[in-house]
């Protein structure tokens, strides 16, 4: 292998000296692209996940014994969350000034208030098809399936389709 370098080198060097400048730039042009290039890419993918911008987990638990859900929304970044708000199945809200750095906020489906309800489907027209289901009541339900969470701070965003990967748990 050594062998094989000290080759190409001579190759290299050979063709400096016995070429014209233009040569010579012309390859120095495109070695110097290609280690551009390279580079970005390596830069580019070498970056933080960003996805999760707040640095949040959130999960839920079925209490057995009650058969009641219990949601929980933890704080896993460095920095205090201000203004924190949270949707859930974008219907259902939950407000709270602040969630410190490493702290834990355990909510039940009560906590989340309805904020939402649009009888109709949008658009100016259509008002004779009219939404057939009620209104719900004031609160979340107790027995209410996540579907949808999104977390909005001062801090960042970030939206969970939790039919695709659920964090839920069960206890007894």
């Amino acid at each position: 292998m050594a062998a094989q370098v000290e080759q190409l080198r001579d190759r290299v060097l050979e063709m400096f000296e016995s070429g014209s400048r233009y040569k010579a730039e012309k390859i120095v042009t495109v070695a110097v692209y290609l280690v551009l290039v390279v580079g970005t890419v390596f830069w580019a993918f070498s970056g933080e996940d960003r996805t999760n911008e707040l640095g949040a987990s959130y999960g839920y638990e079925t209490v057995g014994p009650l058969d009641a859900k219990i949601f929980f929304l933890e704080n896993e970044s460095g920095d205090d969350w201000t203004n924190v708000r949270v949707v859930l199945n974008q219907a259902y809200l939950y407000k709270i000034d602040e969630i410190e750095a490493g702290d834990r906020a355990a909510l039940r489906p009560a906590d989340f208030d309805y904020y939402y309800y649009v009888p109709r489907p949008w658009g100016r027209n259509d008002w004779e098809t009219l939404a057939r289901k009620k209104k719900p009541g004031p609160k979340a339900p107790a027995n209410i399936e996540p579907k949808k969470l999104e977390i909005r701070a001062d801090q960042g965003r970030l939206d969970i389709d939790l039919t695709k990967s659920p964090k839920g748990k069960s206890s007894g």
